[in-house]
């Protein structure tokens, strides 16, 4: 393999400014400016699907990074789409030596080289959308400066998290298809009781005390919870930054937890309560805000 020698990567800069090049800007991120490419999510999956076949990764994942750039390992891409993948190492810098990928496919060639947002593409300088990286043993590069050095039509699926890139000129829908989470489940749920009366130590649709409607709705998706609030206070984590599902506590009476319900999101939740029934209520009102106590997380 031909070895390539780079000076340091700020003098690669400076040469560029004085060709000319100090106007180029990186593309907009792929599925950015409009496209859909949601904000980060360290936890949220993220696919990549050629035409109908969804990707697999052996150990580093597909992510997208705190700019929105979505960054990939190099070799599943690349061979997915028929593109040949070479590695080796240069100079790169005064103190370390730099990895250094050249992908062909045809008369095209792109190189890319570890921590330079600046490759060539076809012998021409080209800016990327993030530095190509060495992360956990595989090099990873931005999906976006890929796909169009490569000139296939892609697309950013919102709602399962998948970039998908069409190589034979039809269109392709996700592989991969969404289950909704069981809180979004439980949040469903609850709305079809509202205005279930009030009834002392209920657990059916015909009447719930608190911690009754929150045992009852919680067991329609397959979760056991304890009878009372005070003992549900005690299982699952306790969480500061809700998210729809989590059960909220209140001390209403007395001087331990007498009260229950489940966020449902934008700081309402919904509980059964002696005056309405089963009624959502804003948590931070001037009635409950005062009383509240905290929070479980038990799914």
């Amino acid at each position: 393999m031909k070895r390539i020698v780079l000076p340091h990567k700020k003098l690669v800069r400076a040469v560029l400014i004085a060709a000319g090049f100090a106007a180029m800007q990186p593309v907009p991120a792929y599925g950015a400016a409009g496209d859909g490419i949601r904000s980060p999510d360290p936890k949220a999956a993220v696919y990549v699907q050629v035409n109908d076949t969804v990707l697999a990764f052996p150990d580093l994942q597909p992510y997208v990074n705190a700019e929105g750039r979505l960054i990939v390992p190099v070799r599943p891409l690349a061979e997915a789409l028929g593109v040949q993948v070479e590695v080796g190492f240069n100079a790169g810098g005064f103190y370390s030596p730099a990895a250094h990928v050249t992908l062909r496919k045809g008369n095209k060639q792109l190189d890319l080289f570890e921590g330079s947002i600046t490759a060539s593409a076809d012998g021409l300088p080209e800016l990327l959308e993030a530095e190509p990286k060495v992360e956990a043993g595989r090099f990873t590069v931005p999906y976006a400066s890929v796909i169009r050095w490569l000139g296939h039509a892609a697309r950013w699926d919102e709602e399962t998290g998948t970039a998908l890139v069409a190589t034979d000129g039809q269109s392709h829908i996700p592989a991969v298809q969404t289950v909704p989470a069981t809180s979004n489940l439980i949040v469903d749920t609850v709305e079809d009781y509202l205005g279930v009366p009030y009834v002392w130590g209920g657990t059916k649709p015909d009447g719930f005390d608190c911690s009754g409607f929150v045992q009852y709705v919680y067991r329609q998706h397959g979760v056991e919870l304890p009878r009372t609030s005070r003992e549900m206070y005690t299982v699952g984590d306790h969480v500061r930054e809700l998210q729809p599902g989590d059960l909220v506590f209140f001390r209403t009476v007395g001087k331990t937890t007498s009260h229950v319900g489940i966020y449902i999101g934008d700081n309402r939740f919904i509980s059964a309560t002696t005056s309405y029934g089963v009624h959502v209520a804003n948590l931070y009102s001037s009635y409950w805000g005062p009383k509240y106590v905290g929070a479980r997380r038990v799914l």
